[in-house]
């Protein structure tokens, strides 16, 4: 690997890499002035987390390039865009139901309303200050990544401290796959699926070097479609459980009110959360499918880790970066008579 990007320095090349997550989260939050790009806001978020990931991952070598402070504005404007994401998600799911029984064909578009509102009040609150945040947090941070990338007097290597940091992420990872409890353990998968991100956000920069990454990035990237599915469905199902409970407050007592009147007033509100039933049994039976699958794959035997924990091994062997010391200007020769 002598010649490669694993025996350059950690810090010149970790450095470089997140200054190239900086500017593709910048150039997607210019597109989010287009309502119609809808990758727009996806693309945002996939580059923040890259950006943090590796500033997290590579902290001990980053030194003051990126300083906590950093790190938390990134996280919380990451957390800023959450709410348009799953709303946006959780639309297209209803949007996009086949065969749907006349229950759940009411509520369907009785959500489709409610979830409307949210997303467009969420992108609007979004669109008036994600971009100035951004821009904020790059003039601070864009000057100290340059800065890093220009000097790297530490004798780290990239591919021996990405060994280390993968070894310990590899680590973590097991230890979150083992305290997963259940289909229902929101929190356990949830924690995992992170654990899995910040392995794969490591993986990533490796494969334009690394033809042993491939097969290990591309069962992260496995991994991660599995759990986000899943993760994607819990959160359905606390919006269902919401909506269901809206519902029936605001038909109950009409209910009672017609019981009493013998009225015949009916409102559409029964079929409605009738309907909200039957999407909240398909969401548990996706759950359910999507947690065998996972079981099967990534919970009964964690060997799938092994080539993982082979390739940080191998990349730790890269040899250090000899120390620069700075250079001393030329004396000028005497002149002779």
């Amino acid at each position: 690997m002598i010649g490669t990007p694993v025996d350059a320095g950690a810090r010149a090349v970790a450095a470089r890499t997140a200054l190239r997550h900086l500017l593709a989260a910048k150039a997607a939050g210019k597109r989010l002035k287009n309502g119609d790009d809808t990758e727009a806001l996806h693309d945002a978020r996939v580059a923040l987390r890259r950006l943090r990931s590796v500033l997290r991952a590579y902290a001990s070598c980053m030194e003051d390039a990126a300083p906590k402070r950093i790190r938390r504005r990134l996280r919380a404007l990451g957390r800023a865009t959450a709410a348009a994401r799953d709303t946006e998600v959780q639309f297209a799911w209803v949007a996009g139901l086949e065969r749907k029984t006349p229950p759940e064909q009411a509520a369907c578009g009785w959500l489709q309303t409610r979830l409307g509102v949210r997303r467009d009040a969420a992108y609007r609150a979004m669109r008036s200050n994600f971009r100035s945040e951004l821009a904020a947090l790059e003039k601070d941070l864009r000057p100290r990544l340059a800065k890093a990338q220009r000097a790297d007097r530490r004798g780290v290597a990239y591919g021996a401290a990405t060994g280390r940091f993968l070894l310990a992420h590899v680590a973590d990872l097991e230890t979150r796959l083992r305290s997963i409890e259940g289909a229902g353990d929101r929190v356990g998968l949830h924690r995992a699926r992170i654990a899995g991100k910040r392995l794969r956000y490591l993986l990533e920069p490796l494969a334009e070097f690394e033809p042993a990454t491939a097969g290990p990035l591309a069962e992260m990237k496995r991994f991660q479609d599995c759990l986000g599915q899943l993760g994607d469905a819990h959160v359905r199902t606390g919006e269902l459980e919401r909506a269901a409970g809206d519902v029936a407050l605001r038909w109950a007592p009409a209910a009672v009110r017609s019981l009493v009147t013998s009225g015949s007033d009916r409102q559409a509100d029964p079929d409605v959360l009738v309907g909200l039933f039957a999407l909240a049994l398909r969401t548990r039976a996706e759950v359910e499918a999507g947690y065998r699958a996972f079981r099967e794959r990534y919970l009964d035997s964690v060997t799938w880790l092994a080539p993982l924990g082979q390739l940080a091994r191998r990349l730790q062997e890269a040899p250090a970066v000899p120390r620069r010391e700075p250079s001393k200007p030329a004396k000028t020769p005497a002149r002779s008579g």
